[in-house]
């Protein structure tokens, strides 16, 4: 073995075969454990066509890979079964189904015989709606309900066993039981009410939110037939379909259950029932599971992934082996002290202390207000950088999006060179962009690209046809008044379109053209909100529309003349632009969710106050411990130093963190005078 081994590591490596459960924590060298185990089942004389790894990420797969070739020293078979969990499942689904089977996305997919680029998710649901007058599915905007269907599949749900369920609870109605929709216990419709928002009115909306269910099951049953009959499968099928088909077929799950001698999985905390499922048959015959993850760092609810699925795992295997990897090589040993302080808190978990050796570090809480908070984390990195880091080697983490907006400000202005994960810009997301355009409109110059793109933002119903025919014959707003070639109806939405704009140019002419005062009144008098929160609502990108909305105000606040604040807005975006291929050449921005699994030897935890931490959405106990966990997350990516930024009244999180410190330390206070 090229590396040493601590004790457990060897332990878990040198486990007999069977079922083996690893908790890897934070730094505890989860990789190196799962690297050598496939290296120690090859050198055992196992057949590498035998054996499966799964990981969550095409990084992960990859980084295994080289580990193994260029640090080991292993030569892979040629067709080794290493990758993403939804790939491996996938290359299963192919022998299975045929080569034709293709992967569908929201926006589509190029059929390789023609070129062409066919119909996506989105369009596929909102043509089923149309043909099958599926009105109330409308109810739920079609990203949620692709979204509420991805739930269901997760958690097993058919559409058969939808519509039976929609079928008994239809004659129980008809028997006179009066229970209503939203009291019924059930994951059927307890997922239906996570996407679907009942009114006020109780005795109008009990038969209102029947007739959506009712619909929205119809149309979950025709979108999965309607991608059977064009062998289309989209993400979440690619376990879904598996599933299926070994459920229905005992000689296929016999099969497959051959197949494999040993199946490894690399952070297992974040597999969901489905995907739980099919390892489970794989490995009915072998019994070989050995997996690898952390309950502590269970971070996507979202995704249908519990820490359940770890915690419970010798339940579903019995005399199943557990190892415990409880150094941490990466973090301080007060900062590993600060997480355990603060993770046992939470009641569904796996009960363990971490401990490291490295030298304990100063964590820094610096308390600011919110406004001044960018100025405070810039002048903290300018620090780290004079004193001999690499731009690199900081990390600014923040709960959402929005956040990013008063860094990426404030290292502009102190030339301070940063990039985004997933190289997005606050300054770039579709609602800052959306509101941007209608600034431009009604307080700066008229652009074409700019009406062109918020024509429909919200539903104006002009066609594609309608905004075409405008561009070619008069690109301006005087020109959307009459178009030649319209019918009635297209004539109309244009009129409708010109009119918005007219009035809120007219209100802002009031101002005397301050940047804010246009910005409310485009909130105003353009239904925006409203349509952004049912159509944003799944983009990552604009996760919490209220702050990026409150964010945008705050620059336009700084920046009242309108000339000031759009050129302030091309400032960011071709700053953004520059550093798009220039990775590892800033300093990071990421969420919390985008810095797992990572590690970087300064790390700056911003917003860590209760108005983010944890997160206002994030009512429940369970909620709020997975909240707790992504602080977790957040803490223990650090190598070296962590800085912690208070803006306002201090996190739960902090707090508890606190408790592993000496007490007695004042907090330095780096607000501009």
């Amino acid at each position: 073995m090229p590396k040493a081994l601590t004790e457990r590591q060897r332990e878990a490596v040198d486990a007999p075969a069977g079922p083996v459960r690893v908790f890897a924590g934070a730094g505890s060298g989860k990789t190196t454990v799962l690297t050598m185990r496939y290296a120690k089942l090859l050198r055992s004389g196992a057949d590498g066509r035998r054996i499966m790894v799964c990981t969550f990420s095409k990084a992960a797969a990859t980084e295994m890979r080289e580990r193994l070739e260029a640090g080991v020293g292993i030569q892979l078979p040629k067709y080794a079964w290493i990758g993403t969990i939804h790939a491996c499942f996938y290359r299963i689904l192919r022998e299975e189904v045929g080569e034709e089977l293709r992967v569908l996305t929201d926006s589509g997919f190029k059929d390789k015989r023609t070129g062409k680029w066919s119909d996506g998710r989105l369009t596929i649901l909102t043509r089923l709606i149309r043909d099958r007058n599926l009105e109330g599915a409308h109810a739920i905007e079609t990203r949620r309900l692709l979204a509420l269907y991805d739930r269901w599949r997760m958690s097993l749900v058919r559409a058969e066993d939808v519509q039976a369920w929609v079928d008994l609870y239809q004659e129980q109605r008809a028997l006179g039981d009066t229970t209503p929709l939203s009291d019924v216990d059930d994951i059927i419709p307890g997922t239906f009410f996570e996407f679907y928002e009942p009114g006020e009115d109780s005795h109008e909306e009990s038969g209102r939110m029947w007739s959506v269910f009712r619909d929205v099951a119809d149309l979950y049953r025709a979108f999965q037939i309607e991608k059977a009959d064009l062998k289309l499968v989209d993400f979440s099928d690619l376990i879904f379909q598996l599933w299926d088909m070994l459920d229905r077929n005992p000689q296929m799950r016999e099969k497959w259950a051959s197949r494999f001698d040993h199946i490894l999985v690399d952070e297992f905390q974040d597999v969901d029932r489905c995907q739980f499922r099919v390892l489970e048959w794989l490995v009915s015959k072998s019994k070989s599971l050995f997996v690898v993850g952390d309950d502590d760092q269970a971070i996507y609810a979202f995704r249908g992934a519990t820490p359940e699925v770890m915690i419970n795992f010798h339940r579903h295997f019995q005399g199943a082996r557990t190892v415990l990897l409880d150094e941490n090589f990466r973090c301080p040993t007060n900062v590993i002290s600060m997480a355990n302080a603060g993770i046992s808190n939470n009641k569904v978990r796996e009960p363990k202390l971490f401990h490291g050796a490295k030298e304990a570090v100063n964590p820094e809480f610096i308390e600011c207000e919110e406004r001044d908070e960018g100025v405070v984390v810039a002048e903290y990195a300018s620090q780290l950088l004079l004193a001999g880091a690499k731009h690199s080697d900081i990390v600014v983490v923040y709960r959402t999006n929005a956040q990013s907006c008063r860094f990426e400000t404030a290292f502009l202005d102190k030339e301070i060179p940063y990039e985004i994960k997933n190289g997005r810009s606050f300054f770039d997301s579709t609602a800052v962009t959306d509101l941007v355009c209608y600034l431009e409109l009604v307080a700066g110059e008229f652009s074409p690209d700019a009406a062109a793109r918020i024509m429909n933002k919200p539903n104006r119903w002009v066609s594609r046809k309608a905004i075409g025919a405008w561009r070619a014959e008069n690109p301006c707003l005087q020109g959307m008044r009459f178009v030649d070639g319209l019918n009635d109806l297209e004539q109309r939405a244009m009129r409708k379109l010109f009119s918005d704009i007219r009035n809120v140019q007219l209100l802002v002419a009031e101002t005397k053209g301050n940047i804010r005062s246009a910005l409310e009144e485009v909130l105003r008098q353009i239904d925006y909100v409203s349509w952004a929160k049912e159509h944003l609502q799944d983009d990552p990108q604009d996760d919490d529309l209220e702050a990026t909305l409150n964010a945008l105000r705050v620059e336009c606040d700084a920046h009242p003349v309108p000339t000031d604040f759009f050129r302030h807005v091309r400032d960011q975006r071709a700053n953004a632009q520059r550093q798009r291929g220039k990775q590892g050449t800033g300093v990071l921005f990421s969420t919390f969710h985008g810095v797992k699994g990572l590690e970087w030897p300064h790390v700056i935890l911003t917003g860590m106050s209760d108005r983010w931490m944890p997160h206002r959405r994030a009512r429940s106990a369970r909620a709020q411990e997975e909240e707790r966990r992504l602080a977790h997350v957040g803490l223990t990516r650090t190598q070296k130093t962590v800085c912690i930024t208070v803006p306002g009244d201090e996190s739960i999180f902090v707090s508890e963190w606190k408790t592993a410190l000496p007490s007695g330390s004042p907090l330095p206070n780096l607000s501009p005078a």
